[in-house]
């Protein structure tokens, strides 16, 4: 018997942008862009995350140098109950329960909420394990790594994967989180430095393809994204990514589930939350 995994998914903040930002084609009327992460309930593994959303520190952590810029541009929203921790501890889940997350990359809105999470490790690529651990200003900002916003005992908690894993066409390499097929790891180059997915197994037997921000919304998979294009750390990557989900769509009956994307936040969400 296959082995699946239980996931549900939080908005964990949100910003306020154009449309067009998010969805190619798109208007310039204002709408509100998800944080979008995953709790994952693996029938051995216990509980775990992917991604963790934005921290309500997000504001402070911003105050400096060209990162405030950042934060006005996409005038993102963030309360305390909209953490994922307050969120899952209203529905009854402790932090402390939370054994493992999976680390797209390390944006702010991605990596955010990893401090309420102190007794999980930290799975991630090699690179965001070597970005995270560099002292170089430049580096860091090109990461889009964010002052203060990293646990201060990241280094002893994450986890690289092994990158030597089977090709799972078109993608080079892969990695069986747990050595069942339930949860898979591969890359998704050119958005971020390091950017990984998850292609999920699930109870309903449906696949889920949690691709974080290699698209930002599913209309990203036939055509690119203008602003999204603009802060790509290598667009040539990114287009090729976009080019290899597409494709992997078309051959496997999955559902592609980007991190910021409006119609998957109301399919996993419902329609009055997004």
């Amino acid at each position: 018997m296959e082995t699946s995994v239980a996931a549900r998914f939080y908005r964990a903040g949100w910003s306020r942008v154009p449309e067009r930002w998010a969805v190619p084609g798109g208007s310039m009327q204002l709408v509100d862009v998800p944080d979008l992460c995953t709790l994952i309930e693996h029938p051995t593994e216990g509980l775990g995350l992917f991604d963790t959303g934005t921290s309500e520190a997000f504001a402070g952590n911003t105050r400096r140098f060209s990162l405030e810029a950042y934060r006005h541009v996409t005038q993102h929203r963030m309360t305390r109950a909209d953490t994922v921790r307050a969120q899952l501890e209203h529905d009854g889940v402790q932090a402390s329960e939370i054994r493992w997350i999976i680390l797209s990359h390390l944006d702010p809105d991605h990596s955010g909420g990893l401090r309420d999470f102190p007794n999980a490790r930290i799975i991630c690529s090699r690179a965001v394990r070597d970005l995270a651990d560099a002292h170089s200003v430049g580096a860091a900002l090109r990461g889009r790594l964010f002052p203060n916003h990293l646990p201060l005992d990241f280094a002893e908690r994450a986890a690289a994967i092994p990158e030597t894993g089977p090709p799972l066409a078109p993608f080079p390499w892969s990695h069986d989180l747990f050595g069942d097929g339930s949860i898979v790891l591969v890359p998704l180059p050119g958005h971020a430095i390091g950017q990984i997915g998850a292609l999920l197994r699930v109870d309903s037997g449906e696949r889920w393809f949690l691709v974080a921000d290699a698209i930002w919304s599913i209309e990203g998979l036939s055509r690119r994204g203008f602003f999204h294009e603009i802060i790509a750390v290598d667009r040539t990557a990114q287009d090729a990514t976009r080019r290899d989900l597409a494709a992997f769509a078309e051959e496997h009956d999955v559902l592609v589930l980007p991190s910021h994307c409006l119609a998957a936040a109301r399919r996993m969400l419902g329609p009055q939350n997004p």
